[in-house]
């Protein structure tokens, strides 16, 4: 049975979309399959997988895409948040 209190996703989006010019945003949380799992901390919400195009990326390097969005999540991070994949265009 899964723990889960609230879904970040609609958050996660919310705050992405209020700091890029996004053109696509795909957002899953994978928090079940790694239930009991180090970093899992039982909200739910430790592990999600991003998948995001925005004009605000263009000419710039993947490793700066991560960094933005990394700092757009920031108050995220490692709580509840342990794990982002990001693909990033």
């Amino acid at each position: 049975m899964s723990m889960i209190q609230y879904d970040l996703t609609p958050i996660l989006k919310q705050k992405l979309y209020e700091h890029l010019d996004i053109t696509y945003l795909d957002i899953t949380n994978d928090s079940a399959a790694h239930q009991g799992h180090r970093g899992d901390n039982g909200s739910g919400n430790s592990h999600f997988t991003i998948i995001i195009t925005a004009n605000d990326f263009k000419n710039i390097s993947l490793v700066k895409r991560h960094r933005i969005i990394y700092d757009t999540l920031q108050e995220f991070m490692n709580n509840p948040i342990h794990a982002l994949a990001i693909h990033a265009k």
